[in-house]
């Protein structure tokens, strides 16, 4: 059986935590080196696969047992390392947001095109099973057109979740370029154009700095609530919000078709509702979704061993990931502005 042989760029917890213990587990896949700037953490992920590491992600684009890489470092590095990936013939499984702007998104797609490697964005929404039903609902159009959505991603703030607590690169402008607009706004970006099957044409948005403090008792540097209103290209209109102070975490979408609601993870009990203009509900359990607390397998590494192997599209392409950094960069020129943004 060919197998994937992988280096993994940046040992975070996102690293930790999902894509190398999906690909441990994957028999088409093969964990050959990690790298990181800390050396403790590749060497404390490396061990259990006694696994190559390194401290310079360019020692491991110049193996050639390495056939594809995991870009998961910190946001303001994602593309010079998967454009250097890229230009040393590997595949790049990068994650998101894809960049710091869409003008390195588009140079992205073009080493992708100009090496012939596949390029994916780390998309997981797409392949939560709600999702996917929800997409096949929608599409069906058995209950009407969508005339108008809301979508939601808030958590407690993500120095809970990452390395280095209040003093976490994501508070620093610097490294991560956005706040929370594209830690979990720009999952609920690519999730509508997913589910709707088109382009949002306009954007307006409130953004700030509302409450989050770093570790010497400051306000970060980057926005820890955004609430945008989205305008897609047949006209539709609808709501999305990213947010880094909710006590509880807030992963859902509603959907207004002309005959029914669909409300998609917004119940414990039911993965999607269907609600019709009588009140009644139709609760369908999909598996759930995983959370920073709950991990289980995201299907974004056996989705892209399985895209390379087989020489397919992916589900997220860098086309995805660049339209997905489009809006939210839209959002939060609209926020500074304080007017419409139109995409072009």
């Amino acid at each position: 059986m060919k197998k994937l042989r992988i280096g993994i760029v940046g040992c975070g917890k996102i690293s930790e935590e999902r894509h190398t213990k999906e690909l441990a587990t994957n028999p088409k896949a093969e964990l050959v080196v990690f790298c990181d700037i800390v050396k403790e953490r590749a060497i404390a992920m490396a061990e259990p696969f006694s696994a190559d590491i390194c401290e310079d992600y360019r020692e491991v684009l110049v193996r050639e047992d390495v056939d594809a890489v995991f870009v998961c470092c910190y946001n303001n590095m994602h593309a010079q390392i998967s454009i250097d990936a890229m230009n040393a013939g590997k595949h790049v499984m990068c994650e998101k947001p894809m960049a710091i702007s869409t003008e390195l998104c588009e140079r992205m797609i073009s080493a992708a095109e100009q090496n012939n490697c596949t390029l994916m964005v780390g998309h997981n929404q797409r392949l939560v099973p709600s999702h996917i039903k929800a997409r096949e609902i929608i599409c069906s159009k058995q209950y009407g057109d969508v005339i108008t959505f809301r979508t939601t991603f808030g958590h407690r703030g993500c120095e809970y979740f990452s390395h280095g607590g209040l003093s976490t690169w994501f508070f620093k402008k610097a490294y991560s370029g956005f706040g929370a607009c594209a830690d979990l706004g720009v999952h609920k970006a690519d999730l509508i154009r997913y589910l709707l099957g088109e382009e949002i044409a306009e954007v307006s948005a409130f953004a700030g700095t509302l409450h989050k403090r770093n570790d010497k008792d400051e306000l970060i540097e980057v926005e820890d609530n955004a609430i945008c209103l989205l305008r897609t290209e047949s006209g539709k209109i609808g709501t999305l919000t990213a947010s880094w102070t909710y006590a509880q975490e807030d992963n859902s979408t509603v959907i207004q078709m002309a005959d029914r609601t669909m409300r998609i993870l917004d119940d414990p009990m039911a993965d999607i509702q269907l609600v019709d203009r009588d009140g009644n509900i139709e609760k369908m359990w999909l598996g759930g979704i995983q959370t920073n607390k709950v991990q289980f397998e995201s299907g974004i590494p056996a989705e892209f061993v399985d895209a390379v192997l087989t020489g397919r599209k992916p589900i997220a392409t860098g086309y995805d990931g660049l339209m997905g950094v489009k809006i939210i960069e839209g959002c939060l020129e609209s926020a500074r502005q304080g007017h419409t943004i139109r995409l072009k």
